[in-house]
């Protein structure tokens, strides 16, 4: 997530993002994605998530990491202790 001024940018990995102006629609509600008004900042925004994070290293991470807490609940009935 990148936050601009009004606009809040979410980015999840193989989903379709989302964008708000939060001073018009401070609920959230109304998803601006494809609205081309803001088509800029939605560019400025992924570019700042991109340079500072890597989507596909943070999915495999959090995948193997379900996959070892996934074999640990497994071998031990759900009772690691």
């Amino acid at each position: 997530m990148a936050r601009r001024d009004n606009v809040k940018s979410i980015y999840t990995h193989e989903h379709p993002g989302l964008r708000y102006d939060l001073e018009s629609d401070p609920l959230k509600l109304i998803d601006l994605i494809r609205n081309s008004d803001h088509a800029e900042i939605e560019a400025r925004l992924c570019e700042e998530i991109f340079d500072n994070w890597n989507p596909r290293a943070i999915n495999d991470a959090c995948l193997q990491s379900q996959r070892k807490r996934m074999f640990i609940q497994k071998i031990t009935d759900g009772n690691p202790n």
